[in-house]
């Protein structure tokens, strides 16, 4: 095994193995309020009791943006292999309660294999 593929192999095997899940919680709070993921990766998002719209300001992150997660369903998303890498705050809409949460979660995307 070269170099290049000694560094691309735990990369390849943190996209196969590791799913984010971000939750929305009570009262329209995310946690954790900071996810890390990267390029190729996937992070589920969670509504728990709303229905939930999820926002990134930023593009070519996700293929779908904004998208909606129905309450008390998960929605897996794949990071693009091409998204811009660094930290990119998101905005997230609870439906039923009709309200953000106070502060803006962020998702830390790094570079993948």
């Amino acid at each position: 095994m070269d170099q290049q593929e000694k560094k691309a192999a735990p990369l390849q095997q943190k996209v196969a193995e590791k799913v984010d899940v971000v939750e929305v919680v009570r009262d329209c709070g995310v946690e954790p309020p900071e996810v890390n993921t990267i390029q190729g990766g996937e992070v589920a998002w969670s509504g728990g009791e709303h229905a939930v719209k999820v926002w990134f300001p930023d593009h070519g992150i996700f293929d779908e943006n904004p998208f909606e997660i129905p309450a008390g369903q998960t929605k897996k998303m794949t990071v693009l292999h091409d998204a811009p890498t660094g930290a990119h705050a998101y905005t997230v809409f609870c439906e039923g309660a009709r309200k953000f949460p106070n502060a803006h979660p962020i998702m830390v995307i790094d570079e993948g294999p």
